[in-house]
């Protein structure tokens, strides 16, 4: 990240204004450069408006402000990952105590999840094998406390007669039972939501 120059106590009184003016120049420039680092900067269309947002991050255990709510960035480490995620802490929430995760993510090509205020849904992909009634699918990683929901959608079309479910089993996996067993290796599509 860019240091902008900033000189304090410019223009100084007993000073002359010639011997400030390189200085107060500076100033002025690096104020304009430093609003337009996340927003619209002077002299443009919505200037003052955010072009983007750039959180260091933070302790979760941040100061409460009994004025105003305040959203921050902070290193998370669970069996989701370890990633910068966002964070609220509220007016009311305890001093010392970290505020609520907002969001988090690990969103690769064909299995993730998603992390959005306390709900999480993962997605992937499994196979049940021919001739197979039925079988786990782990969840990856395990929902820390609880699986609510989990849909399957076949990936190709089944044939007539044929039907499948999932059901729950706790929150570290899902079984999928096959109805009038297929005579080939099924592949599946799941969405999962817990927390």
């Amino acid at each position: 990240m860019t240091n902008f120059t900033y000189y304090d106590n410019i223009p100084n009184a007993p000073n002359d204004p010639s011997q400030d003016q390189p200085k107060m120049e500076v100033n002025t420039n690096s104020t304009d450069l430093i609003l337009a680092e996340d927003h619209v900067s002077f002299n443009l269309n919505n200037g003052g408006w955010h072009k983007l947002i750039h959180m260091i991050p933070q302790a979760k255990s941040i100061v409460a402000n009994t004025a105003a709510g305040q959203f921050y960035t902070s290193t998370s480490t669970t069996n989701f990952g370890t990633d910068n995620q966002l964070w609220y802490k509220s007016t009311s929430t305890a001093a010392g105590s970290p505020g609520e995760q907002i969001t988090g993510n690990n969103a690769a090509a064909n299995n993730g999840w998603a992390f959005f205020s306390g709900i999480i849904v993962q997605w992937g992909s499994a196979s049940v094998a021919a001739g197979i009634a039925g079988q786990d699918v782990a969840f990856t990683p395990n929902f820390p406390n609880n699986a609510f929901v989990v849909n399957i959608t076949p990936q190709t079309v089944t044939a007539a007669g044929q039907s499948y479910q999932a059901n729950i089993v706790d929150k570290t996996k899902f079984h999928i039972t096959q109805f009038n067993n297929s005579n080939a290796t099924k592949n599946f599509y799941w969405v999962a939501i817990g927390n």
